[in-house]
């Protein structure tokens, strides 16, 4: 083989226009493995994994380089089993391991010790109780208040630490596609939405959410413990919102509401069994909660391991399909449907992600749930 053609196989071509559509793309001599559009390579990929674009192509290349040291052949000809190893192995050489804290004992929501130590933020260690598919975070320093949700968190840039810059006007289509979810998954289940719909969005944040429910016509209330956050959905969308925590909301509120949205809640709270008690009395009885979390079991996490992006500090709980499931039954709802859904690495995975996201193996997961009569 002459030096050339030597080169040319140890060589990543890039293409920032593959195809019709403004996408970015890496290939080797056997063709193309990464492709994904160029809004999510950048508002997806690179935002959760916290890297800049130089560092994401970095990552990629060298997935390409390991899958053909390891298994001699494109990363596209892998099974999905081989693709996930070759990207652990890639996570693992890229990011940084963390030190392991060993905690003392410490008991979960479950009722079990922690078996498993999994990562460790600057707050303390994260452990799992894997009978229970079911994970938390152990303060290190018993005097920790933990975190303030106002302006740092919203657009600070203090890393493992919020959301860096939540103003973002992909947030609203991402709240649009919620509504179609809580729609198509009441219709799956022979659920009657009222019309009017009675909302409530619980950690409504800038009202991204309130904003597609007032574009879907059904009235809604936000309730949020921010006052950075309030006063930005007044600014942005001119909407009021309940600033208190729910506990007291629960028993002042004369209003039983026939939808309660929990986007990304319910993992930040110190006491979910309380959150899930307040919410239900604000619940009517022929209503329905909807919640998104984190999912614990997910290919990301198989993934990145202890680098998983959602191990942040402000995370207290983490749920997979089961345990949040059996932690709703606890507290008097029933589960009704549940699915979950991936997305960071689909320009590795492309349509093959709906194979994690069948086998609730997807990052979030999606559920709706009525009250249990007792």
């Amino acid at each position: 083989m002459d030096e050339t053609a030597e080169n040319f196989l140890n060589k990543y071509i890039w293409d920032l226009k593959y195809g019709e559509i403004e996408n970015i793309s890496c290939a080797d001599n056997s063709g193309v493995f990464f492709i994904d559009s160029f809004d999510h390579f950048n508002n997806g990929f690179c935002r959760l994994l916290n890297i800049n674009e130089k560092s994401a192509k970095i990552f990629i290349e060298l997935t390409g380089d390991i899958s053909n040291s390891q298994f001699k052949k494109n990363f596209i000809h892998l099974t999905i089993e081989e693709k996930i190893k070759v990207l652990f192995y890639a996570s693992k050489s890229f990011f940084q391991s963390k030190n392991k804290v060993i905690p003392n004992k410490s008991v979960g929501l479950c009722g079990h010790n922690f078996d498993k130590i999994i990562s460790c933020t600057e707050t303390g260690p994260i452990v799992i109780c894997s009978q229970c598919h079911y994970g938390w975070l152990i303060a290190s320093n018993p005097e920790n208040k933990g975190v303030t949700y106002e302006k740092e968190y919203f657009e600070g840039e203090k890393e493992g630490l919020g959301y860096g810059n939540y103003n973002q006007p992909w947030r609203v289509e991402k709240s649009k596609r919620l509504i179609v979810q809580i729609q198509s998954a009441c219709k799956f289940c022979g659920i009657s939405i009222p019309n009017p719909v009675n909302a409530l969005d619980i950690g409504s944040g800038y009202g991204f959410f309130r904003k597609a429910m007032s574009d879907n016509e059904w009235i809604h209330d936000g309730l949020e413990i921010s006052k950075f956050a309030a006063k930005t959905s007044k600014v942005l969308y001119g909407f009021d919102s309940f600033i208190m925590p729910i506990e007291k909301y629960s028993t002042i509120s004369k209003k039983k509401y026939d939808i309660i949205t929990l986007w990304d809640v319910i993992e930040h709270v110190k006491n979910p069994e309380k959150l899930l008690e307040n919410t239900r009395k604000l619940l009517a009885d022929d209503g329905i909660i909807a919640l998104r979390t984190p999912n614990l079991i997910s290919m990301e996490r198989d993934i990145l391991n202890e680098n998983y992006y959602s191990f942040k500090k402000e995370h207290l709980h983490y749920f997979s399909p089961i345990s949040i499931s059996s932690l709703l039954f606890k507290n008097d709802f029933v589960p009704l449907f549940i699915n979950t859904h991936s997305h960071i690495f689909s320009g590795f995975f492309g349509d093959s992600l709906n194979i994690f996201n069948t086998e609730l193996r997807g990052a979030d997961i999606f559920l709706i749930a009525k009250k249990r009569t007792k």
